[in-house]
C-alpha cells in the first residue's frame, strides 16, 4: 500500500520492545526496523529498569539495515526508573528527548528511511538479575 502523501501521516502505529540483560553486556540490540518501502516515524523510546544502579543507554541507527551503527544520542537512566515496584515512583525515561538528541523534529520524533534499523545498548553491563527494557512507539508510512 502506498504511503499517504498529501499530507503524510503514519498509517500503522506499532510498538516494539527489547530487554537488555546482564548477558548482553554492551552489545547493541535491535529495537525496531523501519518499513522497507516507505520508512517510519519513531515517536518515542521509553526506558524502564529494575536495576539498582543507574544505566547510560545509547541509541544508534543503521542506514537501510546494513553497515555502520551511527550514534543518535545517549541518556542516563536513573536506578529503577519506571519500575512499578519502586516505592519512589521514578518515571520512565524517553530517549527521544529534544534536550538530549540534536536533530529531532520539533515534536521530538525522528523520521527514518526505508529499512533503517534503530538499536539500543548500555555503556556498562546491567547488574546481575536486573533488566533494562526499551519500548519503541512508532508508525510506518
Amino acid at each position: 500500500m502506498a504511503a499517504n502523501t498529501s499530507p503524510i501521516f503514519i498509517k500503522n502505529r506499532k510498538v516494539a520492545v527489547v530487554t537488555i540483560v546482564p548477558a548482553d553486556t554492551t552489545t547493541l540490540k535491535t529495537l525496531m526496523t523501519a518499513d522497507a518501502t516507505n520508512g517510519s516515524r519513531l515517536l518515542a523510546i521509553n526506558v524502564v529498569t529494575d536495576d539498582t544502579a543507574a544505566n547510560v543507554v545509547g541509541m544508534y541507527v543503521q542506514i537501510a539495515g546494513a553497515g555502520t551503527n551511527y550514534p543518535l544520542g545517549v541518556k542516563s537512566v536513573a536506578l529503577r526508573s519506571g519500575d512499578p515496584t519502586n516505592v519512589s515512583a521514578l518515571p520512565s525515561v524517553n530517549l527521544l528527548d529534544l534536550a538530549a538528541v540534536a536533530g529531532l523534529d520539533p515534536d521530538g520524533s525522528l523520521g527514518l528511511g526505508p529499512g533503517d534499523i534503530v538499536k539500543v545498548g548500555v555503556q556498562a553491563t546491567v547488574t546481575a538479575a536486573k533488566t533494562v527494557t526499551c519500548m519503541a512507539i512508532y508508525g510506518d508510512y
